[in-house]
Order: structure tokens, then sequence, then C-alpha cells
């Protein structure tokens, strides 16, 4: 009873500690589809941008176009190496220089490109190739738990 008082996400006894990867695991991915991030954008407003609708972040000129599911787009200030830092840890991989993709939403892979569910094509970079198709993998096997 004690746990609801504190918004307890799971119990783990002592005796269970191989229990804590499955568990971190599963509310990481409870926690990606309640996320709301911040960005300023090109006049100094704040914009709430839901990560579970945000498709990708592209760079766009100086500034960086939040891509959302429904087709709608926001810019706002930043870096994208900072932004796609900040963005790994919910789902989201810096396939390129230019774009930071939500691995939930990516349809299909080829050795050059990925193709997103709105039928986007985005050339992997070579640099990222190696490392986004590991952690691509390892991200599936996570989500069809």
């Amino acid at each position: 009873r004690q746990g609801y008082k504190v918004n307890a996400f799971r119990y783990i006894d002592k005796k269970y500690l191989e229990e804590i990867d499955e568990a971190l695991n599963s509310f990481f991915k409870t926690k990606i589809q309640e996320r709301i991030i911040y960005c300023k954008d090109t006049v100094g407003g704040r914009i709430k941008i839901n990560l579970s609708e945000l498709l990708l972040v592209e760079t766009s000129g100086r500034k960086l176009r939040y891509l959302m599911l429904d087709g709608r787009e926001h810019f706002c200030e930043g870096r994208i190496s900072e932004t796609a830092q900040s963005l790994s840890p919910f789902g989201f991989f810096y396939v390129q220089r230019s774009y930071i993709v939500n691995l939930k939403y990516i349809e299909s892979v080829n050795s050059r490109e990925i193709m997103l569910c709105n039928g986007l094509k985005i050339a992997i970079g070579r640099v990222h190739g190696r490392e986004f198709k590991k952690e691509f993998f390892k991200w599936r096997m996570l989500s069809e738990d």
C-alpha cells in the first residue's frame, strides 16, 4: 500500500536483483509515452513537444525542425548534436549529421537508408551506420517484450 503514496513503478526484493534490468526497460518504455520536452521557438516562445508524437528532428538552416506524426512542424533553437544526446534515452537515434529519428516509427531499414511510417526515406550516415544497426536491433528486441 505504501508504494502508491510514492508513485512506485515496481517492487524488487533484494533476493531478486536480476529483475532490475527488465523493470528499468519496462519503466522507460512506459515513460516514453508520457515524455514531454520544451524547446524555444524562433521568436522566444516555448513549444511543448510530446515525444510519443515526434517523428524526427532535422537541421533547417540554423534552426531545428521538429516534425510531428500528424505533419505539424515546429522550428526551434538548438544544436542537433545536443538534442540527439538528450533524446537518445527515449528511443531516438542520430542517423546522420542532419537527422534524429524516432526508432518507434521506422517502417523498414536497409544497408543505406531507413523509411519512416510516413514514407520519408533518410540515408544512414556512414559514421553512424554500424552503431545505428546495433541500437535499432536492441530497441526492437526490447519493444517486442
